[in-house]
Formats: structure tokens, sequence, C-alpha cells
């Protein structure tokens, strides 16, 4: 059985690497790969039967095209989102469908420090690696996510660094050196290096890759603690000199409003973070007990929709918020597709309408025209064919986390250009 390091260093150091890291995160027909490569699809035609002579791809009929995969290949990817309140890992064979991996999740954040969320991280990649009937010396690549934003240069927290993370080790330093104290000489986890990049364009990322790869410009929110977002144009993710794009909790809202963390005052991420809205909920709830009041936002989605109504104003509340923000940034991008994630999009049956009659206040109807609502599309209007702007809330699983998985993917074998 091939192994996945050899692969990645042999013969052409660019392409050959490319090639490989398209299949493992996606595969399909040739255009498709060559896509993902971004390189020729010529090129990318000669490379895959020069592995396919080597018996590291196989090619099969479907229809008028030919799948391309790879053949069995030792090594597990594996994604990690490392989020304030738990955490988030995913984990498949690097030569399984790209939309098959397994995944644990744990009550254990960066707010419990350092050595709770490493001792979780570490547990959940031990056990997914024998779900997978692997070990964990066959580990191969590991992707980091993290909620705040990353130099793209450096692979580094960019400054200024909120409070959490400026009390705690580097995240992706402190996961290397715990991978690296519990490797045995001579695996593939002495040499393995984790990237790590911010969850929200991992999200956006993963949700272009598995399920709107036709997407021109996906925006993909992110509603939890922080508010974040990431930004795909063409298929690649925009993440800004300093890795600070599509960082929409942070634009001001009320510039009298709370201080926010970040430095700013009256950023959206004050108004419609799930600290603010638990806080806003008990103070309506305030006669009820201590211990039946929610304490997430999951809990104050589930008791709007068993008829709460201080839950339910909550969130509309900050639905319509989010909407007044997502109409402005919408006028500036043009995205074709907003998806809602995070525990906030969890809440998509209770907020989304909230959020697109906002948006409808802010926005242009240019950049707006949606043809599933007549309101904004006449009869007979071409549009109603290309629908411009759609509003979605994320489906996919975990996604934060799988994209992390696919930005593993991606560094492999980059560790000496670090």
């Amino acid at each position: 059985m091939a192994d996945l390091r050899s692969l990645l260093k042999a013969g052409d150091a660019g392409n050959r690497r490319r090639v490989l890291q398209a299949l493992m995160i996606r595969g399909g027909n040739q255009t498709d790969v060559a896509k993902y490569a971004g390189i020729a699809a010529a090129t990318a035609g000669n490379i895959l039967n020069t592995l396919e002579g080597e018996r590291v791809v196989r090619r099969q009929a479907s229809g008028r095209e030919q799948q391309v995969s790879l053949q069995p290949l030792t090594g597990v990817a594996v994604g990690i989102e490392l989020g304030f309140q738990r955490t988030s890992v995913v984990a498949r064979r690097v030569d399984s469908p790209h939309l098959a991996p397994v995944g644990r999740q744990d009550d254990v954040g960066a707010r419990h420090g350092v050595q709770a969320w490493s001792n979780a991280v570490f547990a959940a990649v031990t056990g997914l690696a024998e779900e997978l009937g692997e070990s964990l010396d066959d580990m191969a690549t590991v992707g980091l996510a993290v909620p705040g934003a990353v130099d793209p240069r450096s692979g580094l927290l960019t400054p200024p660094v909120f409070p959490l993370w400026r009390d705690q080790p580097e995240p992706r330093a402190e996961l290397e050196r715990l991978l690296r104290d519990k490797a045995r000489p001579g695996t593939l986890r002495g040499e393995l290096r984790v990237v790590m990049d911010n969850d929200g364009s991992l999200g956006a990322l993963a949700e272009s890759v598995h399920c709107h790869p036709d997407a021109e410009i996906l925006l993909w929110i992110k509603g939890s603690t922080g508010v974040g977002g990431g930004l795909v144009v063409g298929g690649q993710v925009i993440r800004g000199g300093s890795g600070s794009a599509a960082e929409i909790g942070h634009i001001v809202v009320d510039p009298d409003g709370d201080y926010c963390q970040c430095g700013g005052r009256g950023c959206l991420e004050t108004l419609i973070g799930a600290n603010t809205l638990i806080r806003n909920v008990r103070s309506g709830l305030g006669q009820l007990p201590v211990a039946a009041q929610p304490t997430d936002l999951y809990q104050i989605a589930d008791k709007a929709r068993a008829g709460n109504q201080v839950c339910l104003r909550v969130l509309r509340e900050a639905a319509f918020h989010l909407g007044l923000v997502l109409g402005n940034v919408c006028n500036v991008l043009n995205p074709s597709l907003v998806l809602l994630g995070g525990a906030l999009g969890s809440a998509h049956d209770l907020i989304l309408a909230d959020c697109r009659s906002a948006i409808d206040r802010t926005a242009l109807a240019a950049v707006r025209l949606d043809a599933s609502r007549p309101e904004l599309v006449g009869p007979g209007d071409p549009e109603a064919k290309h629908p411009r702007f759609r509003l979605e809330p994320s489906r996919l699983p975990d996604a934060i986390a799988r994209g992390a998985l696919i930005l593993g993917i991606q560094g492999a074998g980059f560790a000496e250009n670090r």
C-alpha cells in the first residue's frame, strides 16, 4: 500500500503534489481535479496518467466522464475545531470519499484551559484513528480551526490577540508539541506539522468544496460565542492581508455601545454574540430559578420553539441586527450565496425571515434578487432563471472541522516552507 508522505515528496514537487491533494480533498473527474489543483486540465491529465501507471490512482467510467480516485493509501487526515466552549474533531482515511469522515465532539473548549482542550483533542484523535482501523501513528495531516484571525503568511494568530489566547500557549504550537511528545521515532507523526486558520474561513471552505462548488461568491457566517465569517471567491478562500477578511462580527453597529474584546465599541458581536443573548434572555426570565434558565444558544432556540416568547424575541432581534449588517456587506461583496452557521444558524427556522427582512432594508435590490421571492422578481423577469442571491442555513455537519481537515491536506508537504 502506498505511503502518503513519500508520494507527496516524490516526482514533481509542485503539480504532482497538487493533484494528489486535490484527489484527497474531493476527487471527481479530470476537470474537477484540475480545478482543485489550480492547474491546466492537460497538465492534470498527464500527471493522472503517470499516477495511474504507478497504481496510485484508478479511473472508473461514469457517464461521459471518467471518475478518478485514489487507490488504497496509508494515512489519516484530521480536522479540529477548537471553539471557546467546545471542540469538534473529524477524521477520515485520505483515500476515502470526501463526505465520509467520522467525528467526535466534546464540551471542552479553549476557555477551559490548554491542558483540558489538548487532552480532549488527543483522546478524540486517538479514538477516531482506531474507529477507522488505523493507529495514531498513521495520522498524516492535521488542520486546526480557531476563533481568531490568523496571518496567512506566518500561520500565527494576528495581533491584537484576544485576551483568551494571550493567557494560553499558541494553539498550533501546543498541538504540535503534544503530537511530537506522543510520537514514536520513525513514524509520520514525528515530522507532522499542524496547519491553522480562522474558523469562519474554514467553514466557508468546507461549504464551497462539499456543497456549493459552483457558488461564485460565498459568504459563510458563524454566530456563536463570537460572530465571524468566511469568504470564498471562485473556490478560493479570501483571507485578506492579515487574515482578517470577513470579520463581520467587528463591524460597528453602535459607536456608543458596549465595549468589545477586540478593543472596539458597539461591534455586532456585542449585540448578537451568545453571551449577550444569554444575558438578555436571563434578564427577561428573571423570575425563573437559575436551573431553569438557558445556558447556551441551543437551549434558547429549544425554548423558543416550545413557545417561550422571551427567547423568541431575543433571537428575532439578533437576526434583525445581523440582517442589517449583512445587507451592507452584500452591497460591498455582492455574494451569490450567504450561509448562516454556528449555534445561531441552528435556529434558522426561527430567524431567517427576520434576517431577510433586515437585509431588504439595507441591501440594494440589485444584490438581493432571489427567484424564490416573487416580491423581488416580477413575472417574466430573466432573473427568475438566474437568481443572484440566496440566504440559507449551513446544513453541513461539523463544517468548521471539515474545513480544517481540508486545510490540513492543502498544507501537507509544505513544512519546509514554514
